[in-house]
Formats: structure tokens, sequence, C-alpha cells
């Protein structure tokens, strides 16, 4: 209002135009990380009662989706299942200004692979147990399944417990034998696990510790050896003999006469068995042998003998016998025998 003395006053109106309608972001790019629900921030500066923003990817939310004048905008990421980088645009907006545009990358999931323990030493047969941690699909095997199997085959991201197991003995009483299992991820090279099993305990037995064999010549017998070592066989009766001398492992003995037994009586004698890779045997085993005696036999070389007239005659006959015998002569006095009893 203008007034002056002796003058009507006058009215001036003054209208203030309003200021300009600003948008801006503190950043128009980010990263984020490839982890799940990891978060990024960045600030709105706005003089306008309302704006808006929106991701255009489902994996990015935004935490306001609106507000007003200056905030703090929120992302939050779910996890980046690929070794690529992805991209998302966040698109704040308002009226009467430009749009504004932040231009979010998430990192490639860094993939990782790992086992523990990366090795055993075992003897036997025996299981023992692995971890597998990794952010990724994983696949396993042994290449050595004729004698070490694992309990699971794959799996997926996390840890996970693997049982693997030694199913046999290591056939070798002088050498280790190495198994090795491998496991593999996206784009790794495969974590190995190393199984050493140790040589086997040499051990030797036989069954049975006695055995009886027939009294006539090519009479056979049977025993067994049981064992992972070489072997010998020796014994002290010259009447028998094994069908082999030497081997290894598992075997079948097979003993043949060769000669029938010549008396009635029984006679025996010891077969042996060693190994030379068993030092710490205080006996090595054996077989008692037992040949049953030959059936009672008494034959003579003639029934009946003439012998001349005269004082000191003799005459001769021939005895086989397989027992003791004796001569009886009826009637006495006038005749006698060389030998009156043998065998």
């Amino acid at each position: 209002t203008v007034s002056a003395i002796g003058a009507t006053s006058q009215s001036i109106t003054i209208t203030q135009n309003a200021s300009p309608t600003e948008l801006t972001v503190s950043t128009n790019s980010t990263t984020i990380s490839y982890q799940d629900l990891s978060t990024q921030t960045f600030a709105v500066y706005s003089n306008t009662s309302y704006w808006s923003v929106v991701s255009n990817q489902s994996w990015l939310t935004v935490s306001p989706t609106s507000g007003s004048m200056n905030n703090t905008i929120t992302l939050t990421a779910q996890a980046n299942p690929t070794t690529s980088v992805r991209m998302a645009n966040v698109t704040i907006s308002t009226i009467d200004a430009p749009d504004q545009v932040v231009i979010v990358t998430q990192l490639q999931k860094v993939p990782y692979l790992n086992v523990s323990p990366t090795s055993y030493t075992v003897d036997g047969i025996t299981t023992r147990q692995f971890t597998i941690s990794t952010n990724m699909g994983w696949t396993a095997y042994s290449e050595s399944t004729s004698w070490l199997t694992i309990n699971k085959l794959s799996g997926t991201s996390g840890t996970t417990l693997v049982t693997l197991s030694v199913n046999t003995i290591n056939p070798s009483i002088k050498t280790n034998r190495i198994g090795y299992i491998y496991v593999t991820g996206d784009e790794l090279l495969p974590k190995t696990i190393t199984v050493t099993q140790n040589p086997a305990t040499p051990y030797l037995t036989v069954s049975p510790i006695s055995t009886t064999i027939g009294s006539t010549i090519s009479s056979i017998a049977t025993f067994t050896i049981t064992s992972n070592a070489s072997w010998n066989i020796s014994d002290n009766m010259t009447w028998l003999s094994p069908n082999v001398s030497t081997g290894s492992g598992n075997a079948t003995i097979t003993l043949t006469t060769s000669e029938a037994n010549p008396t009635i009586y029984t006679r025996s004698g010891v077969t042996s068995i060693s190994s030379p890779d068993i030092i710490t045997l205080e006996k090595d085993p054996t077989v008692d042998v037992i040949q049953s005696g030959s059936a009672a036999v008494l034959t003579v070389s003639t029934p009946s003998i003439s012998i001349a007239y005269s004082a000191s005659s003799t005459g001769t006959f021939s005895i086989y016998s397989t027992t003791t015998w004796t001569i009886s002569i009826t009637p006495t006095g006038w005749l006698t025998a060389s030998t009156i009893s043998g065998l």
C-alpha cells in the first residue's frame, strides 16, 4: 500500500512465484552384493510434497516406495544365483521435474567349494565322514568304487556331511593302496579327498589240523589253507607228498600216498606250512597226517617141502607178512627152523 497526504492510498498486489520443483539423488549408480538380502542406500533430495520410487526388476525392492522432501531409499536384493553381474533401474518420479534413475549393479556370485578333511589313512574295513561346504550345486564320485564308496553323490548349496566307506581289506600285505574321491561344482576345479589304506595284517591258518589217510598207495586226504600271504609246505614223510609245495592266498591242498603202509600199524607224520611274509607267528601251522594200517597178511611160498633122509638136510620156504609171525613145529625133535619169529 502506497499512502500520501491529501491523496487516496494505492494498493499494489505482489505475487511471488513458487520455486521450481527440484528432484535429485545422491548418486546415479551403485553396486550391491550378490548375497541374499544385501542392502544399499541412496538419498533423494526434493522440495516437493510427493515423489515415488520403483524398481524394474523383481529381485530388487525399494523402501519406501514414495515420500516427500528429502529422504533415504533402501535397496534390498535377492541372492544372485549366477556368476554374472545383473542390472536394475530404480526410477524416482514427481510432477514437473525430470525423473531420476539410479542404475543398480548386483555383483556376480563368487562360487566356493570346500571339503574337510582332505585325506584319511585307514586300516581294514571302516567308515569316515567329511563335509562339503559350497554355495552351488555339487556332484561327487569315487574313482575306486570296487573298495571305496560314498553315500551321497550330489547336493545343493550349504554344508553337507558325507560318509565314505572302505568296503574291503587291502589285498596286499606289503603296500598301501590309495583311492580318491572327487567333488566338483560349477566352474570350479574338483576338490579331492585322498584315502590311503594300510597294508593288511598277514594271516595263515590251516584246517583241519589232523587228518587220516588210507593205507593203500595213492590214497588222498585234503586240508585247506586260509591266508593272504605266500606260503611253503614241507613234511617229514617220504611216503606222502602234497600236490603243491608253494603258493599264496587261500588254497585246498591234496596229500597223496606214494606207497602203501607195509604194516598193520598206523604211521604218522607232520605237514608244516610256513610263510616268509609272517614273522610274528610263534609256531608254523601244522597238519598231523595219520596213515591207517594195512590189513593183516600172512602167506608162505609153498605148502609142502621134501627134505633128504640124511641128517642136517635142509629145505627152504619164504614168508610174506604184514604183521609179526612165529613158527611152531610138530612133531618136535627131529626138525628145527632157522628163525621162529619175525616181522
